[in-house]
């Protein structure tokens, strides 16, 4: 019987022929490079990887100039396109750009100081410069003049980014905030060189100072003194520190905050020069706190007559219309809207919102750039908004479009406002019931528009 049972090797292989029992487990083999990875040091392992990264970057700028090249012979060949143009530019004529372009308007940045602002300071300046004046020709033989030039708001960080490297530096610290005082090098070695015959071969910031910006910064003060005085104020503003520098480094200056520079033209003899005084808005607001106001200026209006325009119709673009709680509307006085800076403007005619619309400013064929409108969507009838009297309307401008225009009005369709872009910031009205009660400055307060009360009626 054990015989019967035995089966040979080619019977078993037969029988197993049949079935697939997978591929035998493969025998894991070891990696010699991995594990050297593993115990290389860091500066190896870097190197590695700045080289991998060098030779990724020169295979890209080969296949860049690959295309470059394809794309250059292709160009060989001019288009019909490109031979007018050619022409037309030989010709001396512009050739033709279509629709005005577009650019969006950005109210997230606010201007800090108004033109009344810059003009009240302006007479602080002038002020300061006359007893300037009087004082470098007290002290000296030689012609001296001193007068405004211009001022301007600015960042801090874009006015230290056009100093130069060597220049005067005074950061004067006050209790009610800061201010700096830069003179200019050729200016300022002219001054060191002539002070009461003292030989200077270097930079002396004291001595600077003790001949003539501790004097300057006194006249500045004292200028500023007088005007809230002459507004009916009163204040004396102490210096509790001085700064001193040939450079900005260490004078702890928020680089993000809104300055104002008042540049002013000053001439010592044969040389002249310029002195920046920086003003911190914080310090500005505290003197504008304690009385200090832009003078009252009549200005003469000139008066429409009241008729019924057949040919015209008046629009305006709103930001929107809202419920006005209080009367008793205050200069300085922050309202936020109940609308966010990603929503659209409103362009309404006879109380009555027509068309939605995004804020911009055009150019093209102007002479300059002109604030205006853009219609995004035009409302259906069933989806005008009546609004009801009473309500208050935050307007960026008016304007009458003639009558035979308006049916063209539709999406993409731009309105221009008549006013130059620079004058933005100065057109934003509340009006009620068709009159103005108050002018103001858009701002945005969390993401929403807001208006700042500038003056009320």
């Amino acid at each position: 019987m054990s015989n019967e049972s035995t089966i040979s090797q080619d019977e078993l292989n037969k029988l197993l022929s049949g079935h697939d029992f997978g591929q035998p487990a493969k025998k894991e083999s070891f990696d010699e490079n991995a594990y050297k990875s593993e115990t290389k040091s860091a500066a190896e392992i870097i190197r590695e990887r700045v080289a991998k990264k060098l030779a990724e970057k020169k295979e890209s700028e080969k296949k860049a100039a690959e295309e470059q090249e394809k794309q250059k012979k292709q160009k060989e060949v001019l288009s019909q396109d490109d031979i007018d143009s050619i022409l037309k530019k030989l010709s001396g004529k512009p050739a033709a750009t279509g629709e005005k372009q577009l650019r969006v308007y950005d109210f997230r940045n606010p201007t800090k100081f108004s033109q009344d602002d810059k003009s009240m300071m302006q007479a602080v300046m002038e002020s300061f410069a006359m007893k300037s004046t009087e004082r470098l020709l007290s002290k000296r033989k030689a012609s001296c003049r001193m007068q405004f030039g211009w001022n301007d708001q600015l960042k801090n960080s874009e006015y230290f980014r056009t100093l130069n490297r060597k220049t005067f530096i005074y950061k004067i610290t006050t209790a009610f905030g800061w201010f700096i005082v830069e003179v200019e090098p050729e200016l300022g070695w002219a001054l060191l060189k002539q002070s009461k015959g003292t030989s200077i071969e270097q930079i002396d910031l004291s001595i600077m100072y003790d001949y003539y910006v501790g004097d300057f910064i006194g006249d500045f003060l004292a200028s500023i003194k007088e005007k809230i005085v002459e507004c009916g104020g009163d204040i004396d503003v102490g210096i509790t520190e001085v700064w001193k520098s040939d450079e900005t480094e260490g004078a702890n200056i928020p680089k993000g905050a809104v300055c104002l520079i008042n540049t002013m033209h000053t001439k010592v003899g044969t040389r002249d020069g310029y002195m920046n005084i920086l003003i911190d808005s914080d310090f500005f607001d505290e003197m504008k706190r304690h009385g200090l106001e832009s003078e009252k200026t009549e200005t003469v209006k000139k008066l429409k007559t009241i008729r019924k325009n057949t040919s015209e119709t008046e629009f305006s673009l709103e930001i929107g219309r809202y419920n006005l709680d209080k009367d008793d509307l205050k200069v300085g006085e922050l309202l936020k809207l109940d609308k966010s800076v990603e929503e659209t403007l409103n362009l309404v005619k006879d109380d009555t919102l027509l068309y939605e619309c995004d804020c911009i400013y055009t150019t093209g064929d102007l002479p300059t750039s002109v604030f205006g409108t853009r219609i995004c969507k035009v409302r259906q009838k069933e989806s005008t908004l009546k609004y009801e009297s009473g309500s208050v309307a935050v307007q960026l401008f008016t304007v009458e479009i003639p009558n035979e225009k308006i049916p063209e009005l539709k999406e993409g369709s731009t309105v221009d406002s008549g006013e130059p872009y620079e004058n933005a910031d100065e057109l934003a009205k509340l009006v009620k019931d068709g009159e103005t009660i108050a002018k103001g400055e858009i701002v945005i307060i969390d993401d929403c528009f807001a208006v700042k009360i500038m003056k009320t009626f």
